[in-house]
């Protein structure tokens, strides 16, 4: 799904950088621009800096666990508290650790597993629609 125009910006955050770079691959052939975060602390600062300059981003993509810092769901919690608004999705190679709880508490929209492909990425765009 090639499209020329840019739909929006989708902020992509993974301790792992192949993820990143495959991420921001598949969203851009979808039509979007992406930033990355390497932890949950870098995307609450990026996310923050950005609805400041008026730069709201169209979705996260938050990976749920980042050993020794700060992970997704904490990550999109302190997002929500600026942003009632965001659309998220956490990404996650094993879902067996997800608190669906938290999840629909945080109106997390989707999981989004690992390794991506572009297909996920496809449904993905689907749910966060145009901006």
């Amino acid at each position: 799904m090639q499209n020329d125009q840019c739909r929006g910006r989708v902020l992509v955050m993974d301790d792992d950088e192949d993820i990143r770079m495959i991420a921001g691959f598949y969203l851009e052939r979808c039509g979007f621009s992406a930033d990355f975060a390497e932890d949950g602390k870098q995307a609450v600062e990026l996310y923050g800096t950005a609805l400041s300059q008026g730069r709201r981003y169209a979705a996260v993509i938050m990976d749920l666990s980042v050993p020794g810092r700060m992970g997704g769901l904490e990550a999109i919690a302190r997002i929500t508290e600026v942003d009632p608004n965001l659309i998220a999705f956490i990404s996650s190679g094993s879902t067996e650790f997800l608190d669906q709880v938290e999840m629909e508490r945080l109106s997390i929209r989707g999981i989004l597993p690992k390794p991506f492909r572009e297909n996920d990425i496809s449904q993905l765009i689907e749910a966060i629609g145009t901006p």
